[in-house]
């Protein structure tokens, strides 16, 4: 699973003024104007990072199918442009699973 951490950077005087959420492999998730805000929303990332793990993991209709259903509450509470890019990757993952058929 996935672990996920938060750096902050620093203006020249040493000062956050952005917050990353970034995953063990030191890939950027996320940028944020507050801490709180990246705490908040490391959660959503974090589930997002699952969902799309799955799908790349399953090459049957069926499984993609129960996938969509079980992350089905979770991208409904998105904002639309969020959802909007999640679907958009998953149609990538998925096209890319069908590729070699």
């Amino acid at each position: 699973m996935n672990k996920f951490a938060m750096k902050a950077w620093r203006d020249y005087h040493g000062v956050p003024t952005l917050f990353l959420v970034i995953d063990e492999d030191d890939c950027e998730l996320g940028r944020f104007p507050s801490e709180a805000e990246a705490v908040s929303k490391a959660v959503a990332l974090k589930e997002e990072s699952r969902f799309l793990q799955e799908l790349a993991t399953t090459a049957s209709d069926a499984g993609i199918a129960d996938i969509f259903a079980r992350y089905k509450d979770f991208r409904e509470s998105l904002p639309p442009q969020q959802r909007e890019r999640l679907l958009a990757e998953a149609q990538d993952i998925i096209a890319g699973n069908n590729h070699g058929k």
